[in-house]
């Protein structure tokens, strides 16, 4: 997904197998303008199939909720901020292997000199 700067979303809906599980995988592409203060986050299911004592999964809404509510400025505190509120929601009972990978658009490109 991506999550725009103003806290909407965009599905990017594509899957497959992870990278690198088979030789010779098919994937899909996909385009779109990234902006400043974006975020781009992939996650495994584990992520959003995670439940509560309850019963209740996660979801993509608790993801996107998490990463609004963080203001984070750096990818590595996104990424703590989606599983601190994942281990509240599921109270630490986490039944399946668990994956984010977060990309931010910052404003101004790095400059390497």
């Amino acid at each position: 997904m991506v999550i725009r700067r103003e806290g909407s979303i965009v599905r990017l809906d594509t899957d497959g197998l992870p990278l690198g599980v088979l030789p010779y995988s098919k994937y899909e592409q996909v385009a779109l303008q990234p902006f400043p203060g974006d975020a781009v986050i992939a996650y495994t299911d584990g992520v959003i199939e995670a439940l509560n004592p309850l019963g209740e999964e996660w979801g993509e809404e608790r993801v996107r909720k998490a990463a609004v509510e963080s203001k984070a400025q750096h990818a590595d505190e996104l990424v703590d901020a989606i599983f601190t509120s994942l281990d509240e929601f599921s109270r630490g009972r986490q039944t399946d292997d668990a994956t984010v990978v977060v990309l931010l658009v910052h404003p101004q490109p790095y400059s390497t000199m």
